[in-house]
């Protein structure tokens, strides 16, 4: 009660069932669960009594393992609410003999026989109860229970029931019961063994019994219980007493009959048959005794049956043929009506199945010898015939019959055929159609004998019901084409056209069959349809004519399977073809219709059909007939009933469509027809055609759904389509039928562009067929089409202005060509043709407009009118121009030439000329105040006046310039030459007329020019304009001369070289420079032919280099040709020299004589310079003998050039410069400079060895000033300097030292004298040659050199009086200082070690023997100290070793400093006496100068890189004192230039000495040395002077920077020294102190504050 209480109801029994079936729970605890729901639950739960049933019958079966948990169940059903259950009606007698508890566990037997009486009982209460349903419900549910006990007590319940029962309630049950024994067959394999039980009475036997209640559960048993129950159910099972329909019938099989079915299923499906042998034979036996052909029958022709179902079921009936066989019976049946069933089983696509049905036909076949004969065919031979009356049910009658003899004749052939069948399962069709196809010159007999075999198969479609077998046998004969298949199945194709019953069918199997039956109308059933008999014709136009509203239609969606399309596939040419005139026009209506009503989708279809079928006009003329007539009534009786009767029917008529409109739907379709379908002689609808037009637009037909405008543009192009074909063929037609005005009327009538077009296309056609009928109205058409066709922006369109153009404008050509010859005269006759388009061009689309005028040139002949157009267009941009529309203007220039680059080369050519032909001819100014009549241009003069005139020619001349350089119009030349070379001469021709009409238009112009200029009214603006015009004549000869070949261009160039215009002569020259510049590949790849022939030339430019006078020209004019040509020569030198040295080699003497090199003008002489230039680069030493005649004048050039620019001559030219101009001669002087050192690099490069007796005089200019040291904003004089260090350069590199050196190591005093920049210059190039001299010619001329060094050396002391020369000393020392590093780098140590020695004697003791000046001595001093500076500084360690040899020097000269220091601090001069030294030198005393600086530089880099070990105790000791000293050296001085900073002492100490100080302890490295030093540099703090106690601190600053900690060994000593400085009076002194404490701690790690108290 408690569970009741708080548990639901359903999660309680859930819970329960879970106990009673997991297997992990305990018997006990299954016993409890079940108590439990009969008693306590179930009384409480009254409503679950169902459940509770379903679960008590679960678990009462008696079995080993669970009896106890059964029998206290069933011993309590009595007691519990379930006691009147009628199911369990006295269940308790199943424990009648079963032994108590206490008597221990029954026995098997005991369980075996009670489980026996429980399955008794339970179905007798089953059978007993008013509610079979319900009481079978709990073991139908059982069947699908997860406990196998119960499964197994529900089958054998089930099946006891099944025997107990009366016929007709065994085949509900059955029904009900045999499909779920199906179902649990699947779950067990075909192949497993089971035992047979024996059945009594329904019963399984006591032994299988006795094994389930004795034994584990096992599969098998079940197995073996549902065949038990199969075996019960087909021999319980009783046959009905009325079962007359056929297996095959249309009829839905009784439930009988499925159980049958599914039970042959059953038995046959399995692999393993084993198990159902008997049951099968049972069947057989007691169910299908009578019938079992036409069972077998519907098996093997069921679709949805497997193969292996088939397969058994043909050998079952093959096993009854040969039973029948066996008979020895006198008179055997006639199984033909088997035969088409086998026939479908022969085209199955298992090999076994079509072998098998071979044996049946084979079986079939030797039955006949036993087949009694009665010599009758069809119905009367029928008596025989096995089941020929009821084989297909109530179809049966529908079956035609074979006489025995022509199935025996049927079936042999099959026979033989064994093999083939067996093989290919589609062979059946191609046996079919061999044999059943009639074949030409075969007799009667035969065709009928076939007739009647094709007729026997169809029959047996009619007899089917089922409609894949109907399809299948249509398939078999698909490929036999017989009038005889229309005839048998037409039954069926009328049932199909007017039944519903298709609709039920399955949808894919009805297609095919409905395809199969319209596929029997074909081109041999066209007889049927012709025949007396309307049938086959009404079928099949009812075929066609089934529309979407019939009630019997099975096409609502009209799909492609549907009756109408499938009927519309089957007409194609062949079948039309062969129909009478009265079927054609028939179905043509049909047609028709169905092409203006019909669903979209169907209208295509038709429209398809109809293009491929053939129509003659005769159709579409009857057809255009009808609907004019209707149209014509339609229109009198409106025109007879008055407006108020229209009105009336139109409101009494609106729900339908009137007739007219009917009519008019019609006539579009046909219309659409004829634009799709070539009609045979289609000449004759033009007649039809135009009739109806003029019907159309003679009708008031106002209100109508449907577009006139578009019935219209139909007939317009029909009309079009057909006139052109008439012509094409050579029909002659009369010329009233071509009505024009209709046309014409057509086009006033409306405004629809598209009506429009058709109409301009149909004027065409006519005008192409018969052009006198169009030529009366071609100016109306045309001013029509500029007003309105061409401002359309469609495709259509403008095919349509295509067509009319190339139709109309040739046959107008044609007439004004035979009444004028003269093209002039063609050009003004169709020149307002042009101008209605030129006028119309910016209303013309304009992505449409290049095409419209390309078609338009192209039609009216691109070579006579390509000018004219162009000119016309010109004409319309100088009108535009002249109005300010300068946009529109330049959008018809580009235009314009767009449109020219559409004609090919040669056309464009021509074109250009007769444009030039046409400015020739226009007068340059128009003839004021005369009145004869002016000649006629293309350029109309008289409306235009002298501005628009030279406006025009401008643009003209403007256009041909822009055509001749089009990149289009180039291609084309270029791809024209290259596929037919040839046709480069033919546009040779075309260059020079138009080179000669450029050239008479250049002199035509020129004079007009200089008549304006004589006038006494000019204007300014007009002069400059005519001279614009001259200038851009040239620019077009310019583009003409690039178009011509180099052959034509050369003989061109020539002929022009002599003209006696000097402007003519030098453009020509220019031109041929450009020219052969640009001459394209390396000068390698250009034939040899026209290098010749350009090389040639050379000689024809000499003599005009050799000209110094020309008729007509000036002096300048002259000088500028000389240029021009030289120009030419330089190029021709530079492109063909190398390949041609002996032609160039003959202008040698011309280029340096007078008229060249000699010339008095110095612009000529620089261009010949820069010609010699090339030549000496290109000729080589084939110049070599020209030197000694040009060497000269060129440096003499050089030379004069230099004076005319020296420094009066520069600062003139500032002036000039600063005016704002350049003196012309300054201009001319730097342009010779540039041309001469670029000559002279040339020729260094080229021939060095050849240059030896002028090194002297080059070196004389290139190190002159002038070109050595510029350093102005010139940009020219700039570009001079770097080339004048370019030559320098390559002379240090070319010519030979041995040549080299002796001038320039000579030129030494006069690179001085001219000033700093010509010793520079010489010191870099000495630089630059010793670096390009090899090691041994060093060796050679090293004493020479250093000779010269020796000699610069003493710069400072030569030139250190001179104030000019005094701030260019240090750069001139560097210069030197760096050229003879680069000897030095270039020397061993043998040769440089007695260098070095004679440069220290040089230095210190040379001059002190000669007993020279202290100033001079110091002098040397200087540089050679800074000379050591860069050595150390280079060499570093190699040279450290010999600083050995100044030291005594270096000591002598610090104690000089030192003791001069001490005298003046001391402020006493008594005892002023030299000192000496130790050993007995009188040592001087020094004062402070620019020695000491590079002095103690040298000490400090020898400190540096001292790795010899110099610097030992005893140099240390020597050198202590004076260098220590030289911290009391405090002469002090302003600094007052750079380069000065030694003066100051704090400059000294900082920068020199502090460093060098702490580099010689870094050196010395030994704290025995340190200690004195340190101690020497400690005393310096005790000084008076400050700065003398802030440098020493400093030095000992430096020491612990440098050394660290080891240098804290010496601290002690140091401390006294610094508590004094630490209370110094000098409070910089003291910081500095503090200072140095601090960084003394900082290596120390403590603080030195103790160390101070």
């Amino acid at each position: 009660m408690k569970l009741n209480a708080f548990i639901p109801v359903q999660d309680l029994l859930s819970a329960l069932v879970n106990v009673i079936t997991s297997p992990t729970s305990s018997r006990g605890s299954r016993r409890h669960a079940l108590v439990y729901l009969l008693t306590n639950f179930l009384a409480t739960h009254k409503n679950m009594r169902e459940e509770v049933l379903s679960i008590i019958v679960a678990n009462i079966f008696l079995v080993k393992d669970l009896h106890k948990v059964s029998k206290s169940v069933i011993s309590r059903i009595n007691t519990s609410e379930l006691k009147n259950e009628p199911l369990l009606k006295n269940i308790d007698v199943v424990l009648k003999d079963f032994p108590k508890e206490s008597s221990g566990a029954p026995s098997a037997e005991t369980m075996a026989a009670a489980d026996v009486v429980m399955i008794n009982t339970l179905a007798a209460n089953v059978v007993a109860s008013p509610n079979l349903t319900h009481s079978l419900d709990v073991f139908v549910q059982g069947l699908d229970s997860k406990n196998n006990i119960f499964r197994l007590l529900s089958i054998f319940v089930i099946t006891k029931t099944i025997n107990l029962l009366k016929a007709a309630q065994q085949v509900k049950v059955a029904s009900t019961f045999v499909p779920h024994l199906v179902r649990l067959l699947k779950n067990h394999s075909s192949t497993s063994k089971t035992t047979v039980i024996n059945s009594e009475a329904g019963l399984p036997s006591k032994e299988f019994l006795l094994q389930v209640t004795s034994k584990s559960w096992v599969p098998l048993v079940e197995l073996s219980a549902l065949h038990f129950s199969l075996l019960n159910i087909v021999t319980d099972l009783k046959k009905p007493a009325k079962s007359t329909e056929s297996w095959l019938s249309s009829e839905p099989p009784s439930e009988y009959r499925a159980i049958l079915l599914s039970l042959y299923k059953v038995f046959v499906e399995p692999s393993r048959m084993t198990p159902y042998e008997q049951m099968l034979e049972k069947l057989f036996e007691l169910h299908l005794s009578d019938d079992s052909i036409e069972f077998l029958c519907n098996v093997w022709t069921d679709a949805s049956a497997s193969t292996l179902v088939r397969l058994r079921s043909l050998q079952i009936a093959s096993a009854y043929l040969q039973a029948y066989t066996a008979k020895s019976v006198a008179d055997a049946p006639d199984f033909q009506v088997v035969i088409p069933t086998l026939l479908l089983a022969l085209g199955h696509s298992s090999r076994s199945v079509r072998e098998t049905a071979l044996d049946c036909l084979n079986l079939v076949s030797t039955l006949y010898p036993k087949v009694k004969v009665t010599g009758k065919k069809g119905k009367g031979a029928a008596a025989d015939i096995y089941r020929y009356d009821s084989f297909y049910g109530k179809t049966s009658d529908q079956l035609e019959f074979l006489l025995p003899g022509q199935v025996q004749s049927f079936l042999a052939g099959f026979l033989k055929a064994r093999s083939e069948f067996i093989t290919d399962n589609g062979y059946i069709v191609i046996y079919l159609s061999e044999n059943l196809n009639s074949a030409s010159g075969e007799s009667e007999e035969v065709a009928a004998a076939k007739d009647a075999y094709l007729a026997f198969i169809l029959s047996h479609v009619l007899g089917f019901d089922r409609t894949s077998s109907r399809v299948e046998l249509l398939h078999l004969v698909e490929n036999v084409h017989s009038p005889t298949k229309l005839r048998v199945l037409l039954p069926l194709i009328e049932n199909l056209v007017h039944s519903t019953f298709a609709r039920q069918l399955d949808q894919e199997v009805h297609t095919d069959l409905a395809r199969y039956l319209v596929r029997c109308f074909s081109t041999e059933t066209t007889p049927l349809m012709e025949g007396k008999s309307n049938r086959f014709r009404t079928a099949f136009l009812q075929l066609l004519k089934l529309d979407n509203t019939a009630a019997t239609n099975t096409d609502t969606e009209e799909s492609s399977s549907s009756f109408r399309r499938l009927a519309l596939a089957q007409i194609n040419s062949t079948f039309f073809a062969g129909f009478s005139a009265t079927l054609k026009r028939d179905v043509f209506k049909v047609l028709i219709d169905l092409a203006t009503n019909a669903p979209q989708e169907t209208v295509r279809v038709v429209k398809r059909v109809l293009r491929e079928i053939p129509i003659a006009s005769d159709l579409i003329i009857y057809e255009l007939a009808l609907i004019q007539s209707s149209i014509v009534k339609e229109a009198q009786a409106d025109e007879e009933g008055g407006a108020s009767k229209r009105q009336r029917k139109v409101a009494t008529d609106s729900s339908r469509p009137s007739v007219v409109v009917d009519s008019l739907h019609r006539l579009v379709s046909v219309l659409e027809l004829l634009e799709s379908k070539e009609v045979k002689d289609s000449n004759l609808l033009i007649m039809p055609l135009f009739e109806i037009l003029s019907t159309i637009m003679n009708s008031d037909l106002l209100n109508i759904p449907i577009s006139i405008e578009y019935i219209n543009q139909l007939l317009l192009s029909s009309l079009t389509t057909y006139i052109r074909q008439t012509e094409e063929r050579g029909i002659a037609v009369d010329d009233d039928v071509l009505r024009v005005d209709l046309v014409v009327s057509c086009i006033r009538a409306t405004g629809n562009p598209q009506t429009h077009n058709q109409a301009l296309l149909l004027m065409a056609a006519i005008a192409s067929f018969c052009p006198n009928k169009v030529l009366h109205n071609i100016m109306p058409v045309f001013t029509f089409m500029g007003a309105n066709v061409l401002r359309q922006d469609d495709n259509y369109s403008f095919h349509v202005i295509q067509q009319t153009l190339e139709k109309i404008i040739p046959p107008l050509v044609a007439a004004h060509r035979r009444q004028s010859e003269a093209g002039q005269t063609l050009a003004f006759q169709v020149r307002p043709i042009i101008k209605v388009f030129v006028d119309a061009l910016f209303h013309i689309p304009k992505h449409r407009r290049l095409r419209l005028f390309s078609i338009l040139i192209a039609t009216l002949g691109e070579e006579d009118f390509l000018h004219v157009v162009i000119c016309m267009v010109v004409e319309k941009y100088t009108e535009r121009a002249g109005k300010g529309h300068q946009t529109e203007a330049d959008s018809l220039s580009e235009f314009a030439l767009a449109l020219s680059n559409q004609f090919s080369a040669v056309v464009q050519m021509k074109a250009v000329i007769a444009l030039m032909d046409i400015i020739q001819a226009l007068p340059n100014e128009k003839v004021e105040g005369e009145d004869v009549e002016m000649e006629e241009h293309l350029f109309d003069v008289k409306t235009h006046n002298n501005k628009q005139i030279r406006q025009f020619k401008l643009a003209a001349l403007t256009f041909s310039a822009n055509v001749l350089t089009s990149k289009l119009f180039l291609s084309k030349i270029l791809t024209q030459t290259n596929m037919d070379p040839s046709s480069e001469r033919v546009l040779e021709g075309y260059y020079l007329k138009l080179a000669e009409r450029i050239l008479t238009l250049i002199g035509s112009f020129s004079n007009f020019v200089n008549l304006l200029a004589t006038r006494k009214e000019q204007s300014i603006l007009v002069n400059k304009f005519w001279r614009g015009i001259v200038k851009v004549t040239y620019d077009v000869l310019d583009k003409v001369h690039i178009l011509l070949s180099l052959p034509s261009f050369v003989k061109i160039m020539v002929a022009l070289f002599e003209h006696k215009d000097s402007t003519i002569r030098r453009k020509a020259m220019g031109l041929f420079n450009q020219k052969i510049m640009n001459v394209p590949g390396s000068p390698a790849a250009v034939p040899t032919i026209y290098v010749d022939m350009v090389v040639g030339v050379s000689e024809n430019l000499r003599k005009v280099l050799e000209t110094d006078q020309v008729e007509g020209a000036t002096a300048e004019e002259v000088a500028i040709n000389k240029q021009t040509a030289l120009l030419c020569l330089s190029t021709i030198v530079r492109q063909f020299g190398a390949s041609h040295p002996a032609e160039m080699t003959k202008i040698m003497p011309t280029l340096i004589g007078s008229s060249g090199l000699l010339h008095a003008n110095e612009q000529v002489k620089a261009s010949c310079l820069v010609c010699l230039t090339f030549m000496a680069q290109e000729l080589g030493v084939r110049v070599v003998p020209f030197l000694p005649k040009f060497m000269p004048v060129v440096l003499s050039i050089l030379s004069s050039t230099l004076i005319s620019t020296n420094a009066s001559a520069a600062a003139a030219a500032a002036a000039a410069e600063a005016e704002g101009k350049k003196s012309s001669r300054y201009n001319n002087s730097v342009l010779l400079q540039l041309a001469v050192v670029a000559h002279l690099e040339t020729l260094i490069k080229v021939l060095p060895q050849f240059l030896s007796s002028y090194v002297t005089k080059i070196l004389a200019s290139t190190l002159h000033p002038v070109l050595a040291g510029y350093e102005g904003a010139d940009a020219s004089k700039l570009q001079i300097r770097e080339k004048n260090k370019k030559l320098l350069s390559e002379m240090a590199v070319h010519i030979q030292p041995r040549i080299l050196l002796p001038p320039v190591l000579g030129y030494y005093e006069t690179a001085v004298k001219d000033g700093k920049d010509s010793v520079l210059a010489l010191f870099d190039l000495v630089s630059q040659t010793i670096t390009a001299m090899p090691r041994d010619v060093i060796a050679v001329h090293y004493k020479q050199i250093f000779k010269f060094f020796l000699g610069a050396f003493d710069y400072r002391r030569v030139h250190g009086h001179d104030a000019e020369k005094q701030s260019t000393i240090a750069v001139v020392e560097e210069a030197v200082i760096g050229a003879f590093m680069q000897l030095v780098m270039k020397l061993n140590e043998t040769l440089f070690k007695p260098l070095f020695l004679k440069s220290l004697d040089w230095a210190t003791t040379e001059l002190q023997v000669a007993k020279a000046s202290f100033k001079d001595m110091q002098d040397r001093l200087i540089f050679f100290y800074k000379l050591l500076n860069a050595l150390l500084e280079q060499l570093k360690s190699i040279v450290t070793p010999y600083y050995g040899y100044v030291v005594d020097h270096v000591i002598e000269s610090l104690t000089g400093y030192a003791k001069q220091a001490k005298a003046a601090a001391a402020s006493s001069y008594e005892d002023d006496d030299d000192e000496d030294s130790k050993d007995g030198a009188v040592i001087k005393k020094r004062e402070m100068d620019e020695l000491w600086p590079w002095m103690i530089s040298s000490l400090n880099k020898c400190f540096l890189h001292d790795n010899d070990g110099l610097w030992n105790a005893d140099r240390f000791e020597k050198l202590l004192h004076p260098l220590v000293n030289q911290l009391l050296v405090t002469s002090n001085q302003t600094v007052d230039v750079a380069g000065t900073e030694w003066k100051s002492y704090e400059n000294r100490m900082n920068t020199w000495l502090v460093p060098c100080l702490g580099q010689l302890a870094v050196t010395l490295s030994n704290d025995a040395l340190w200690k004195p030093l340190n101690y020497q540099v400690l005393l310096k703090t005790r000084e008076d002077n400050k700065q003398i106690r802030l440098s020493a601190l400093k030095v000992l600053q430096e020491f612990y920077k440098r050394l660290g900690e080891e240098f804290l060994i010496l601290l002690p000593e140091t401390i006294p020294f610094l508590a004094e400085l630490m209370e110094d009076d000098d409070h910089e002194v003291e910081a500095l102190t503090q200072q140095v404490i601090a960084d003394i701690e900082v290596y120390l790690g403590g603080s030195l504050q103790k160390y101070f108290h």
